[in-house]
């Protein structure tokens, strides 16, 4: 029994580690957000993580909800087809959208000043603007990818979840479901970590006027990329 746990801990901790790496929609949306914002660094580890934990803590009602209805493996993928669709769509859209309003905001700062108004007051009416249009649009949508998160399915928990839930040991399902959560949500952090010094490293002051735009594209690209990979 004890090897056999030991065997499925380890299948967690490569499982967990591999499918964090290999998506970049695990904290890009939210390194590329917080970059447009203006935040730091401890905010966006919040919201990447706070996303991680929603990522999980669904996968891991779905997957109880399997072992006590006894769902078959066809139906769990049936249903997690649905909410992979649906949360890699969403996640589109919320890119489109801030795409949108990054756009907004360079179309409305450009007539501001070329309506001839003085520098001082369209300086402050811009950045009035700017904080109540551009400051709540960032915080609405880093709760809506939480939300994206949440109605996403972390595939690989729910297969972990039945081998263990099958044999009745308690014990193997706590190690499991702890090293996978604890894997995945360091990985994050340290994906995380990793692209903001890199991110760091570039110049925007060019490109700050549309850092909201670029950053609404990425989100999108890498909603786009999960459908390509889907």
């Amino acid at each position: 029994m004890f090897e056999g746990t030991t065997v499925l801990a380890v299948t967690a901790f490569s499982i967990a580690f591999m499918h964090t790496v290999a998506g970049p929609d695990h904290y890009l949306p939210f390194l590329v957000l917080g970059r447009a914002e203006n935040w730091s660094f401890k905010r966006i580890m919040f919201y990447t993580l706070a996303g991680g934990v929603a990522h999980i803590l669904s996968s891991l009602i779905i997957g109880f909800l399997a072992v006590m209805l006894g769902w078959s493996a066809g139906s769990i993928d049936f249903l997690n087809g649905i909410r992979g669709t649906f949360a890699i769509w969403a996640l589109v859209a919320v890119g489109v959208i801030y795409m949108i309003v990054g756009l907004i905001k360079v179309y409305l700062s450009t007539s501001d000043h070329s309506h001839g108004h003085s520098h001082e007051h369209s300086h402050d009416h811009f950045h009035f603007f700017g904080r109540k249009f551009t400051g709540g649009a960032g915080k609405r949508t880093a709760l809506a990818l939480i939300v994206i998160f949440l109605l996403g399915p972390c595939e690989p928990l729910i297969p972990l979840l039945l081998l263990p839930s099958a044999g009745h040991s308690i014990l193997a399902l706590i190690i499991i479901i702890s090293v996978f959560a604890g894997t995945t949500l360091f990985t994050q952090a340290c994906c995380l970590s990793l692209a903001f010094l890199g991110i760091g490293l570039f110049e925007f002051n060019i490109v700050k006027r549309y850092m909201h735009v670029f950053s609404g594209m990425a989100i999108a690209t890498s909603g786009l990329i999960l459908v390509f990979l889907s």
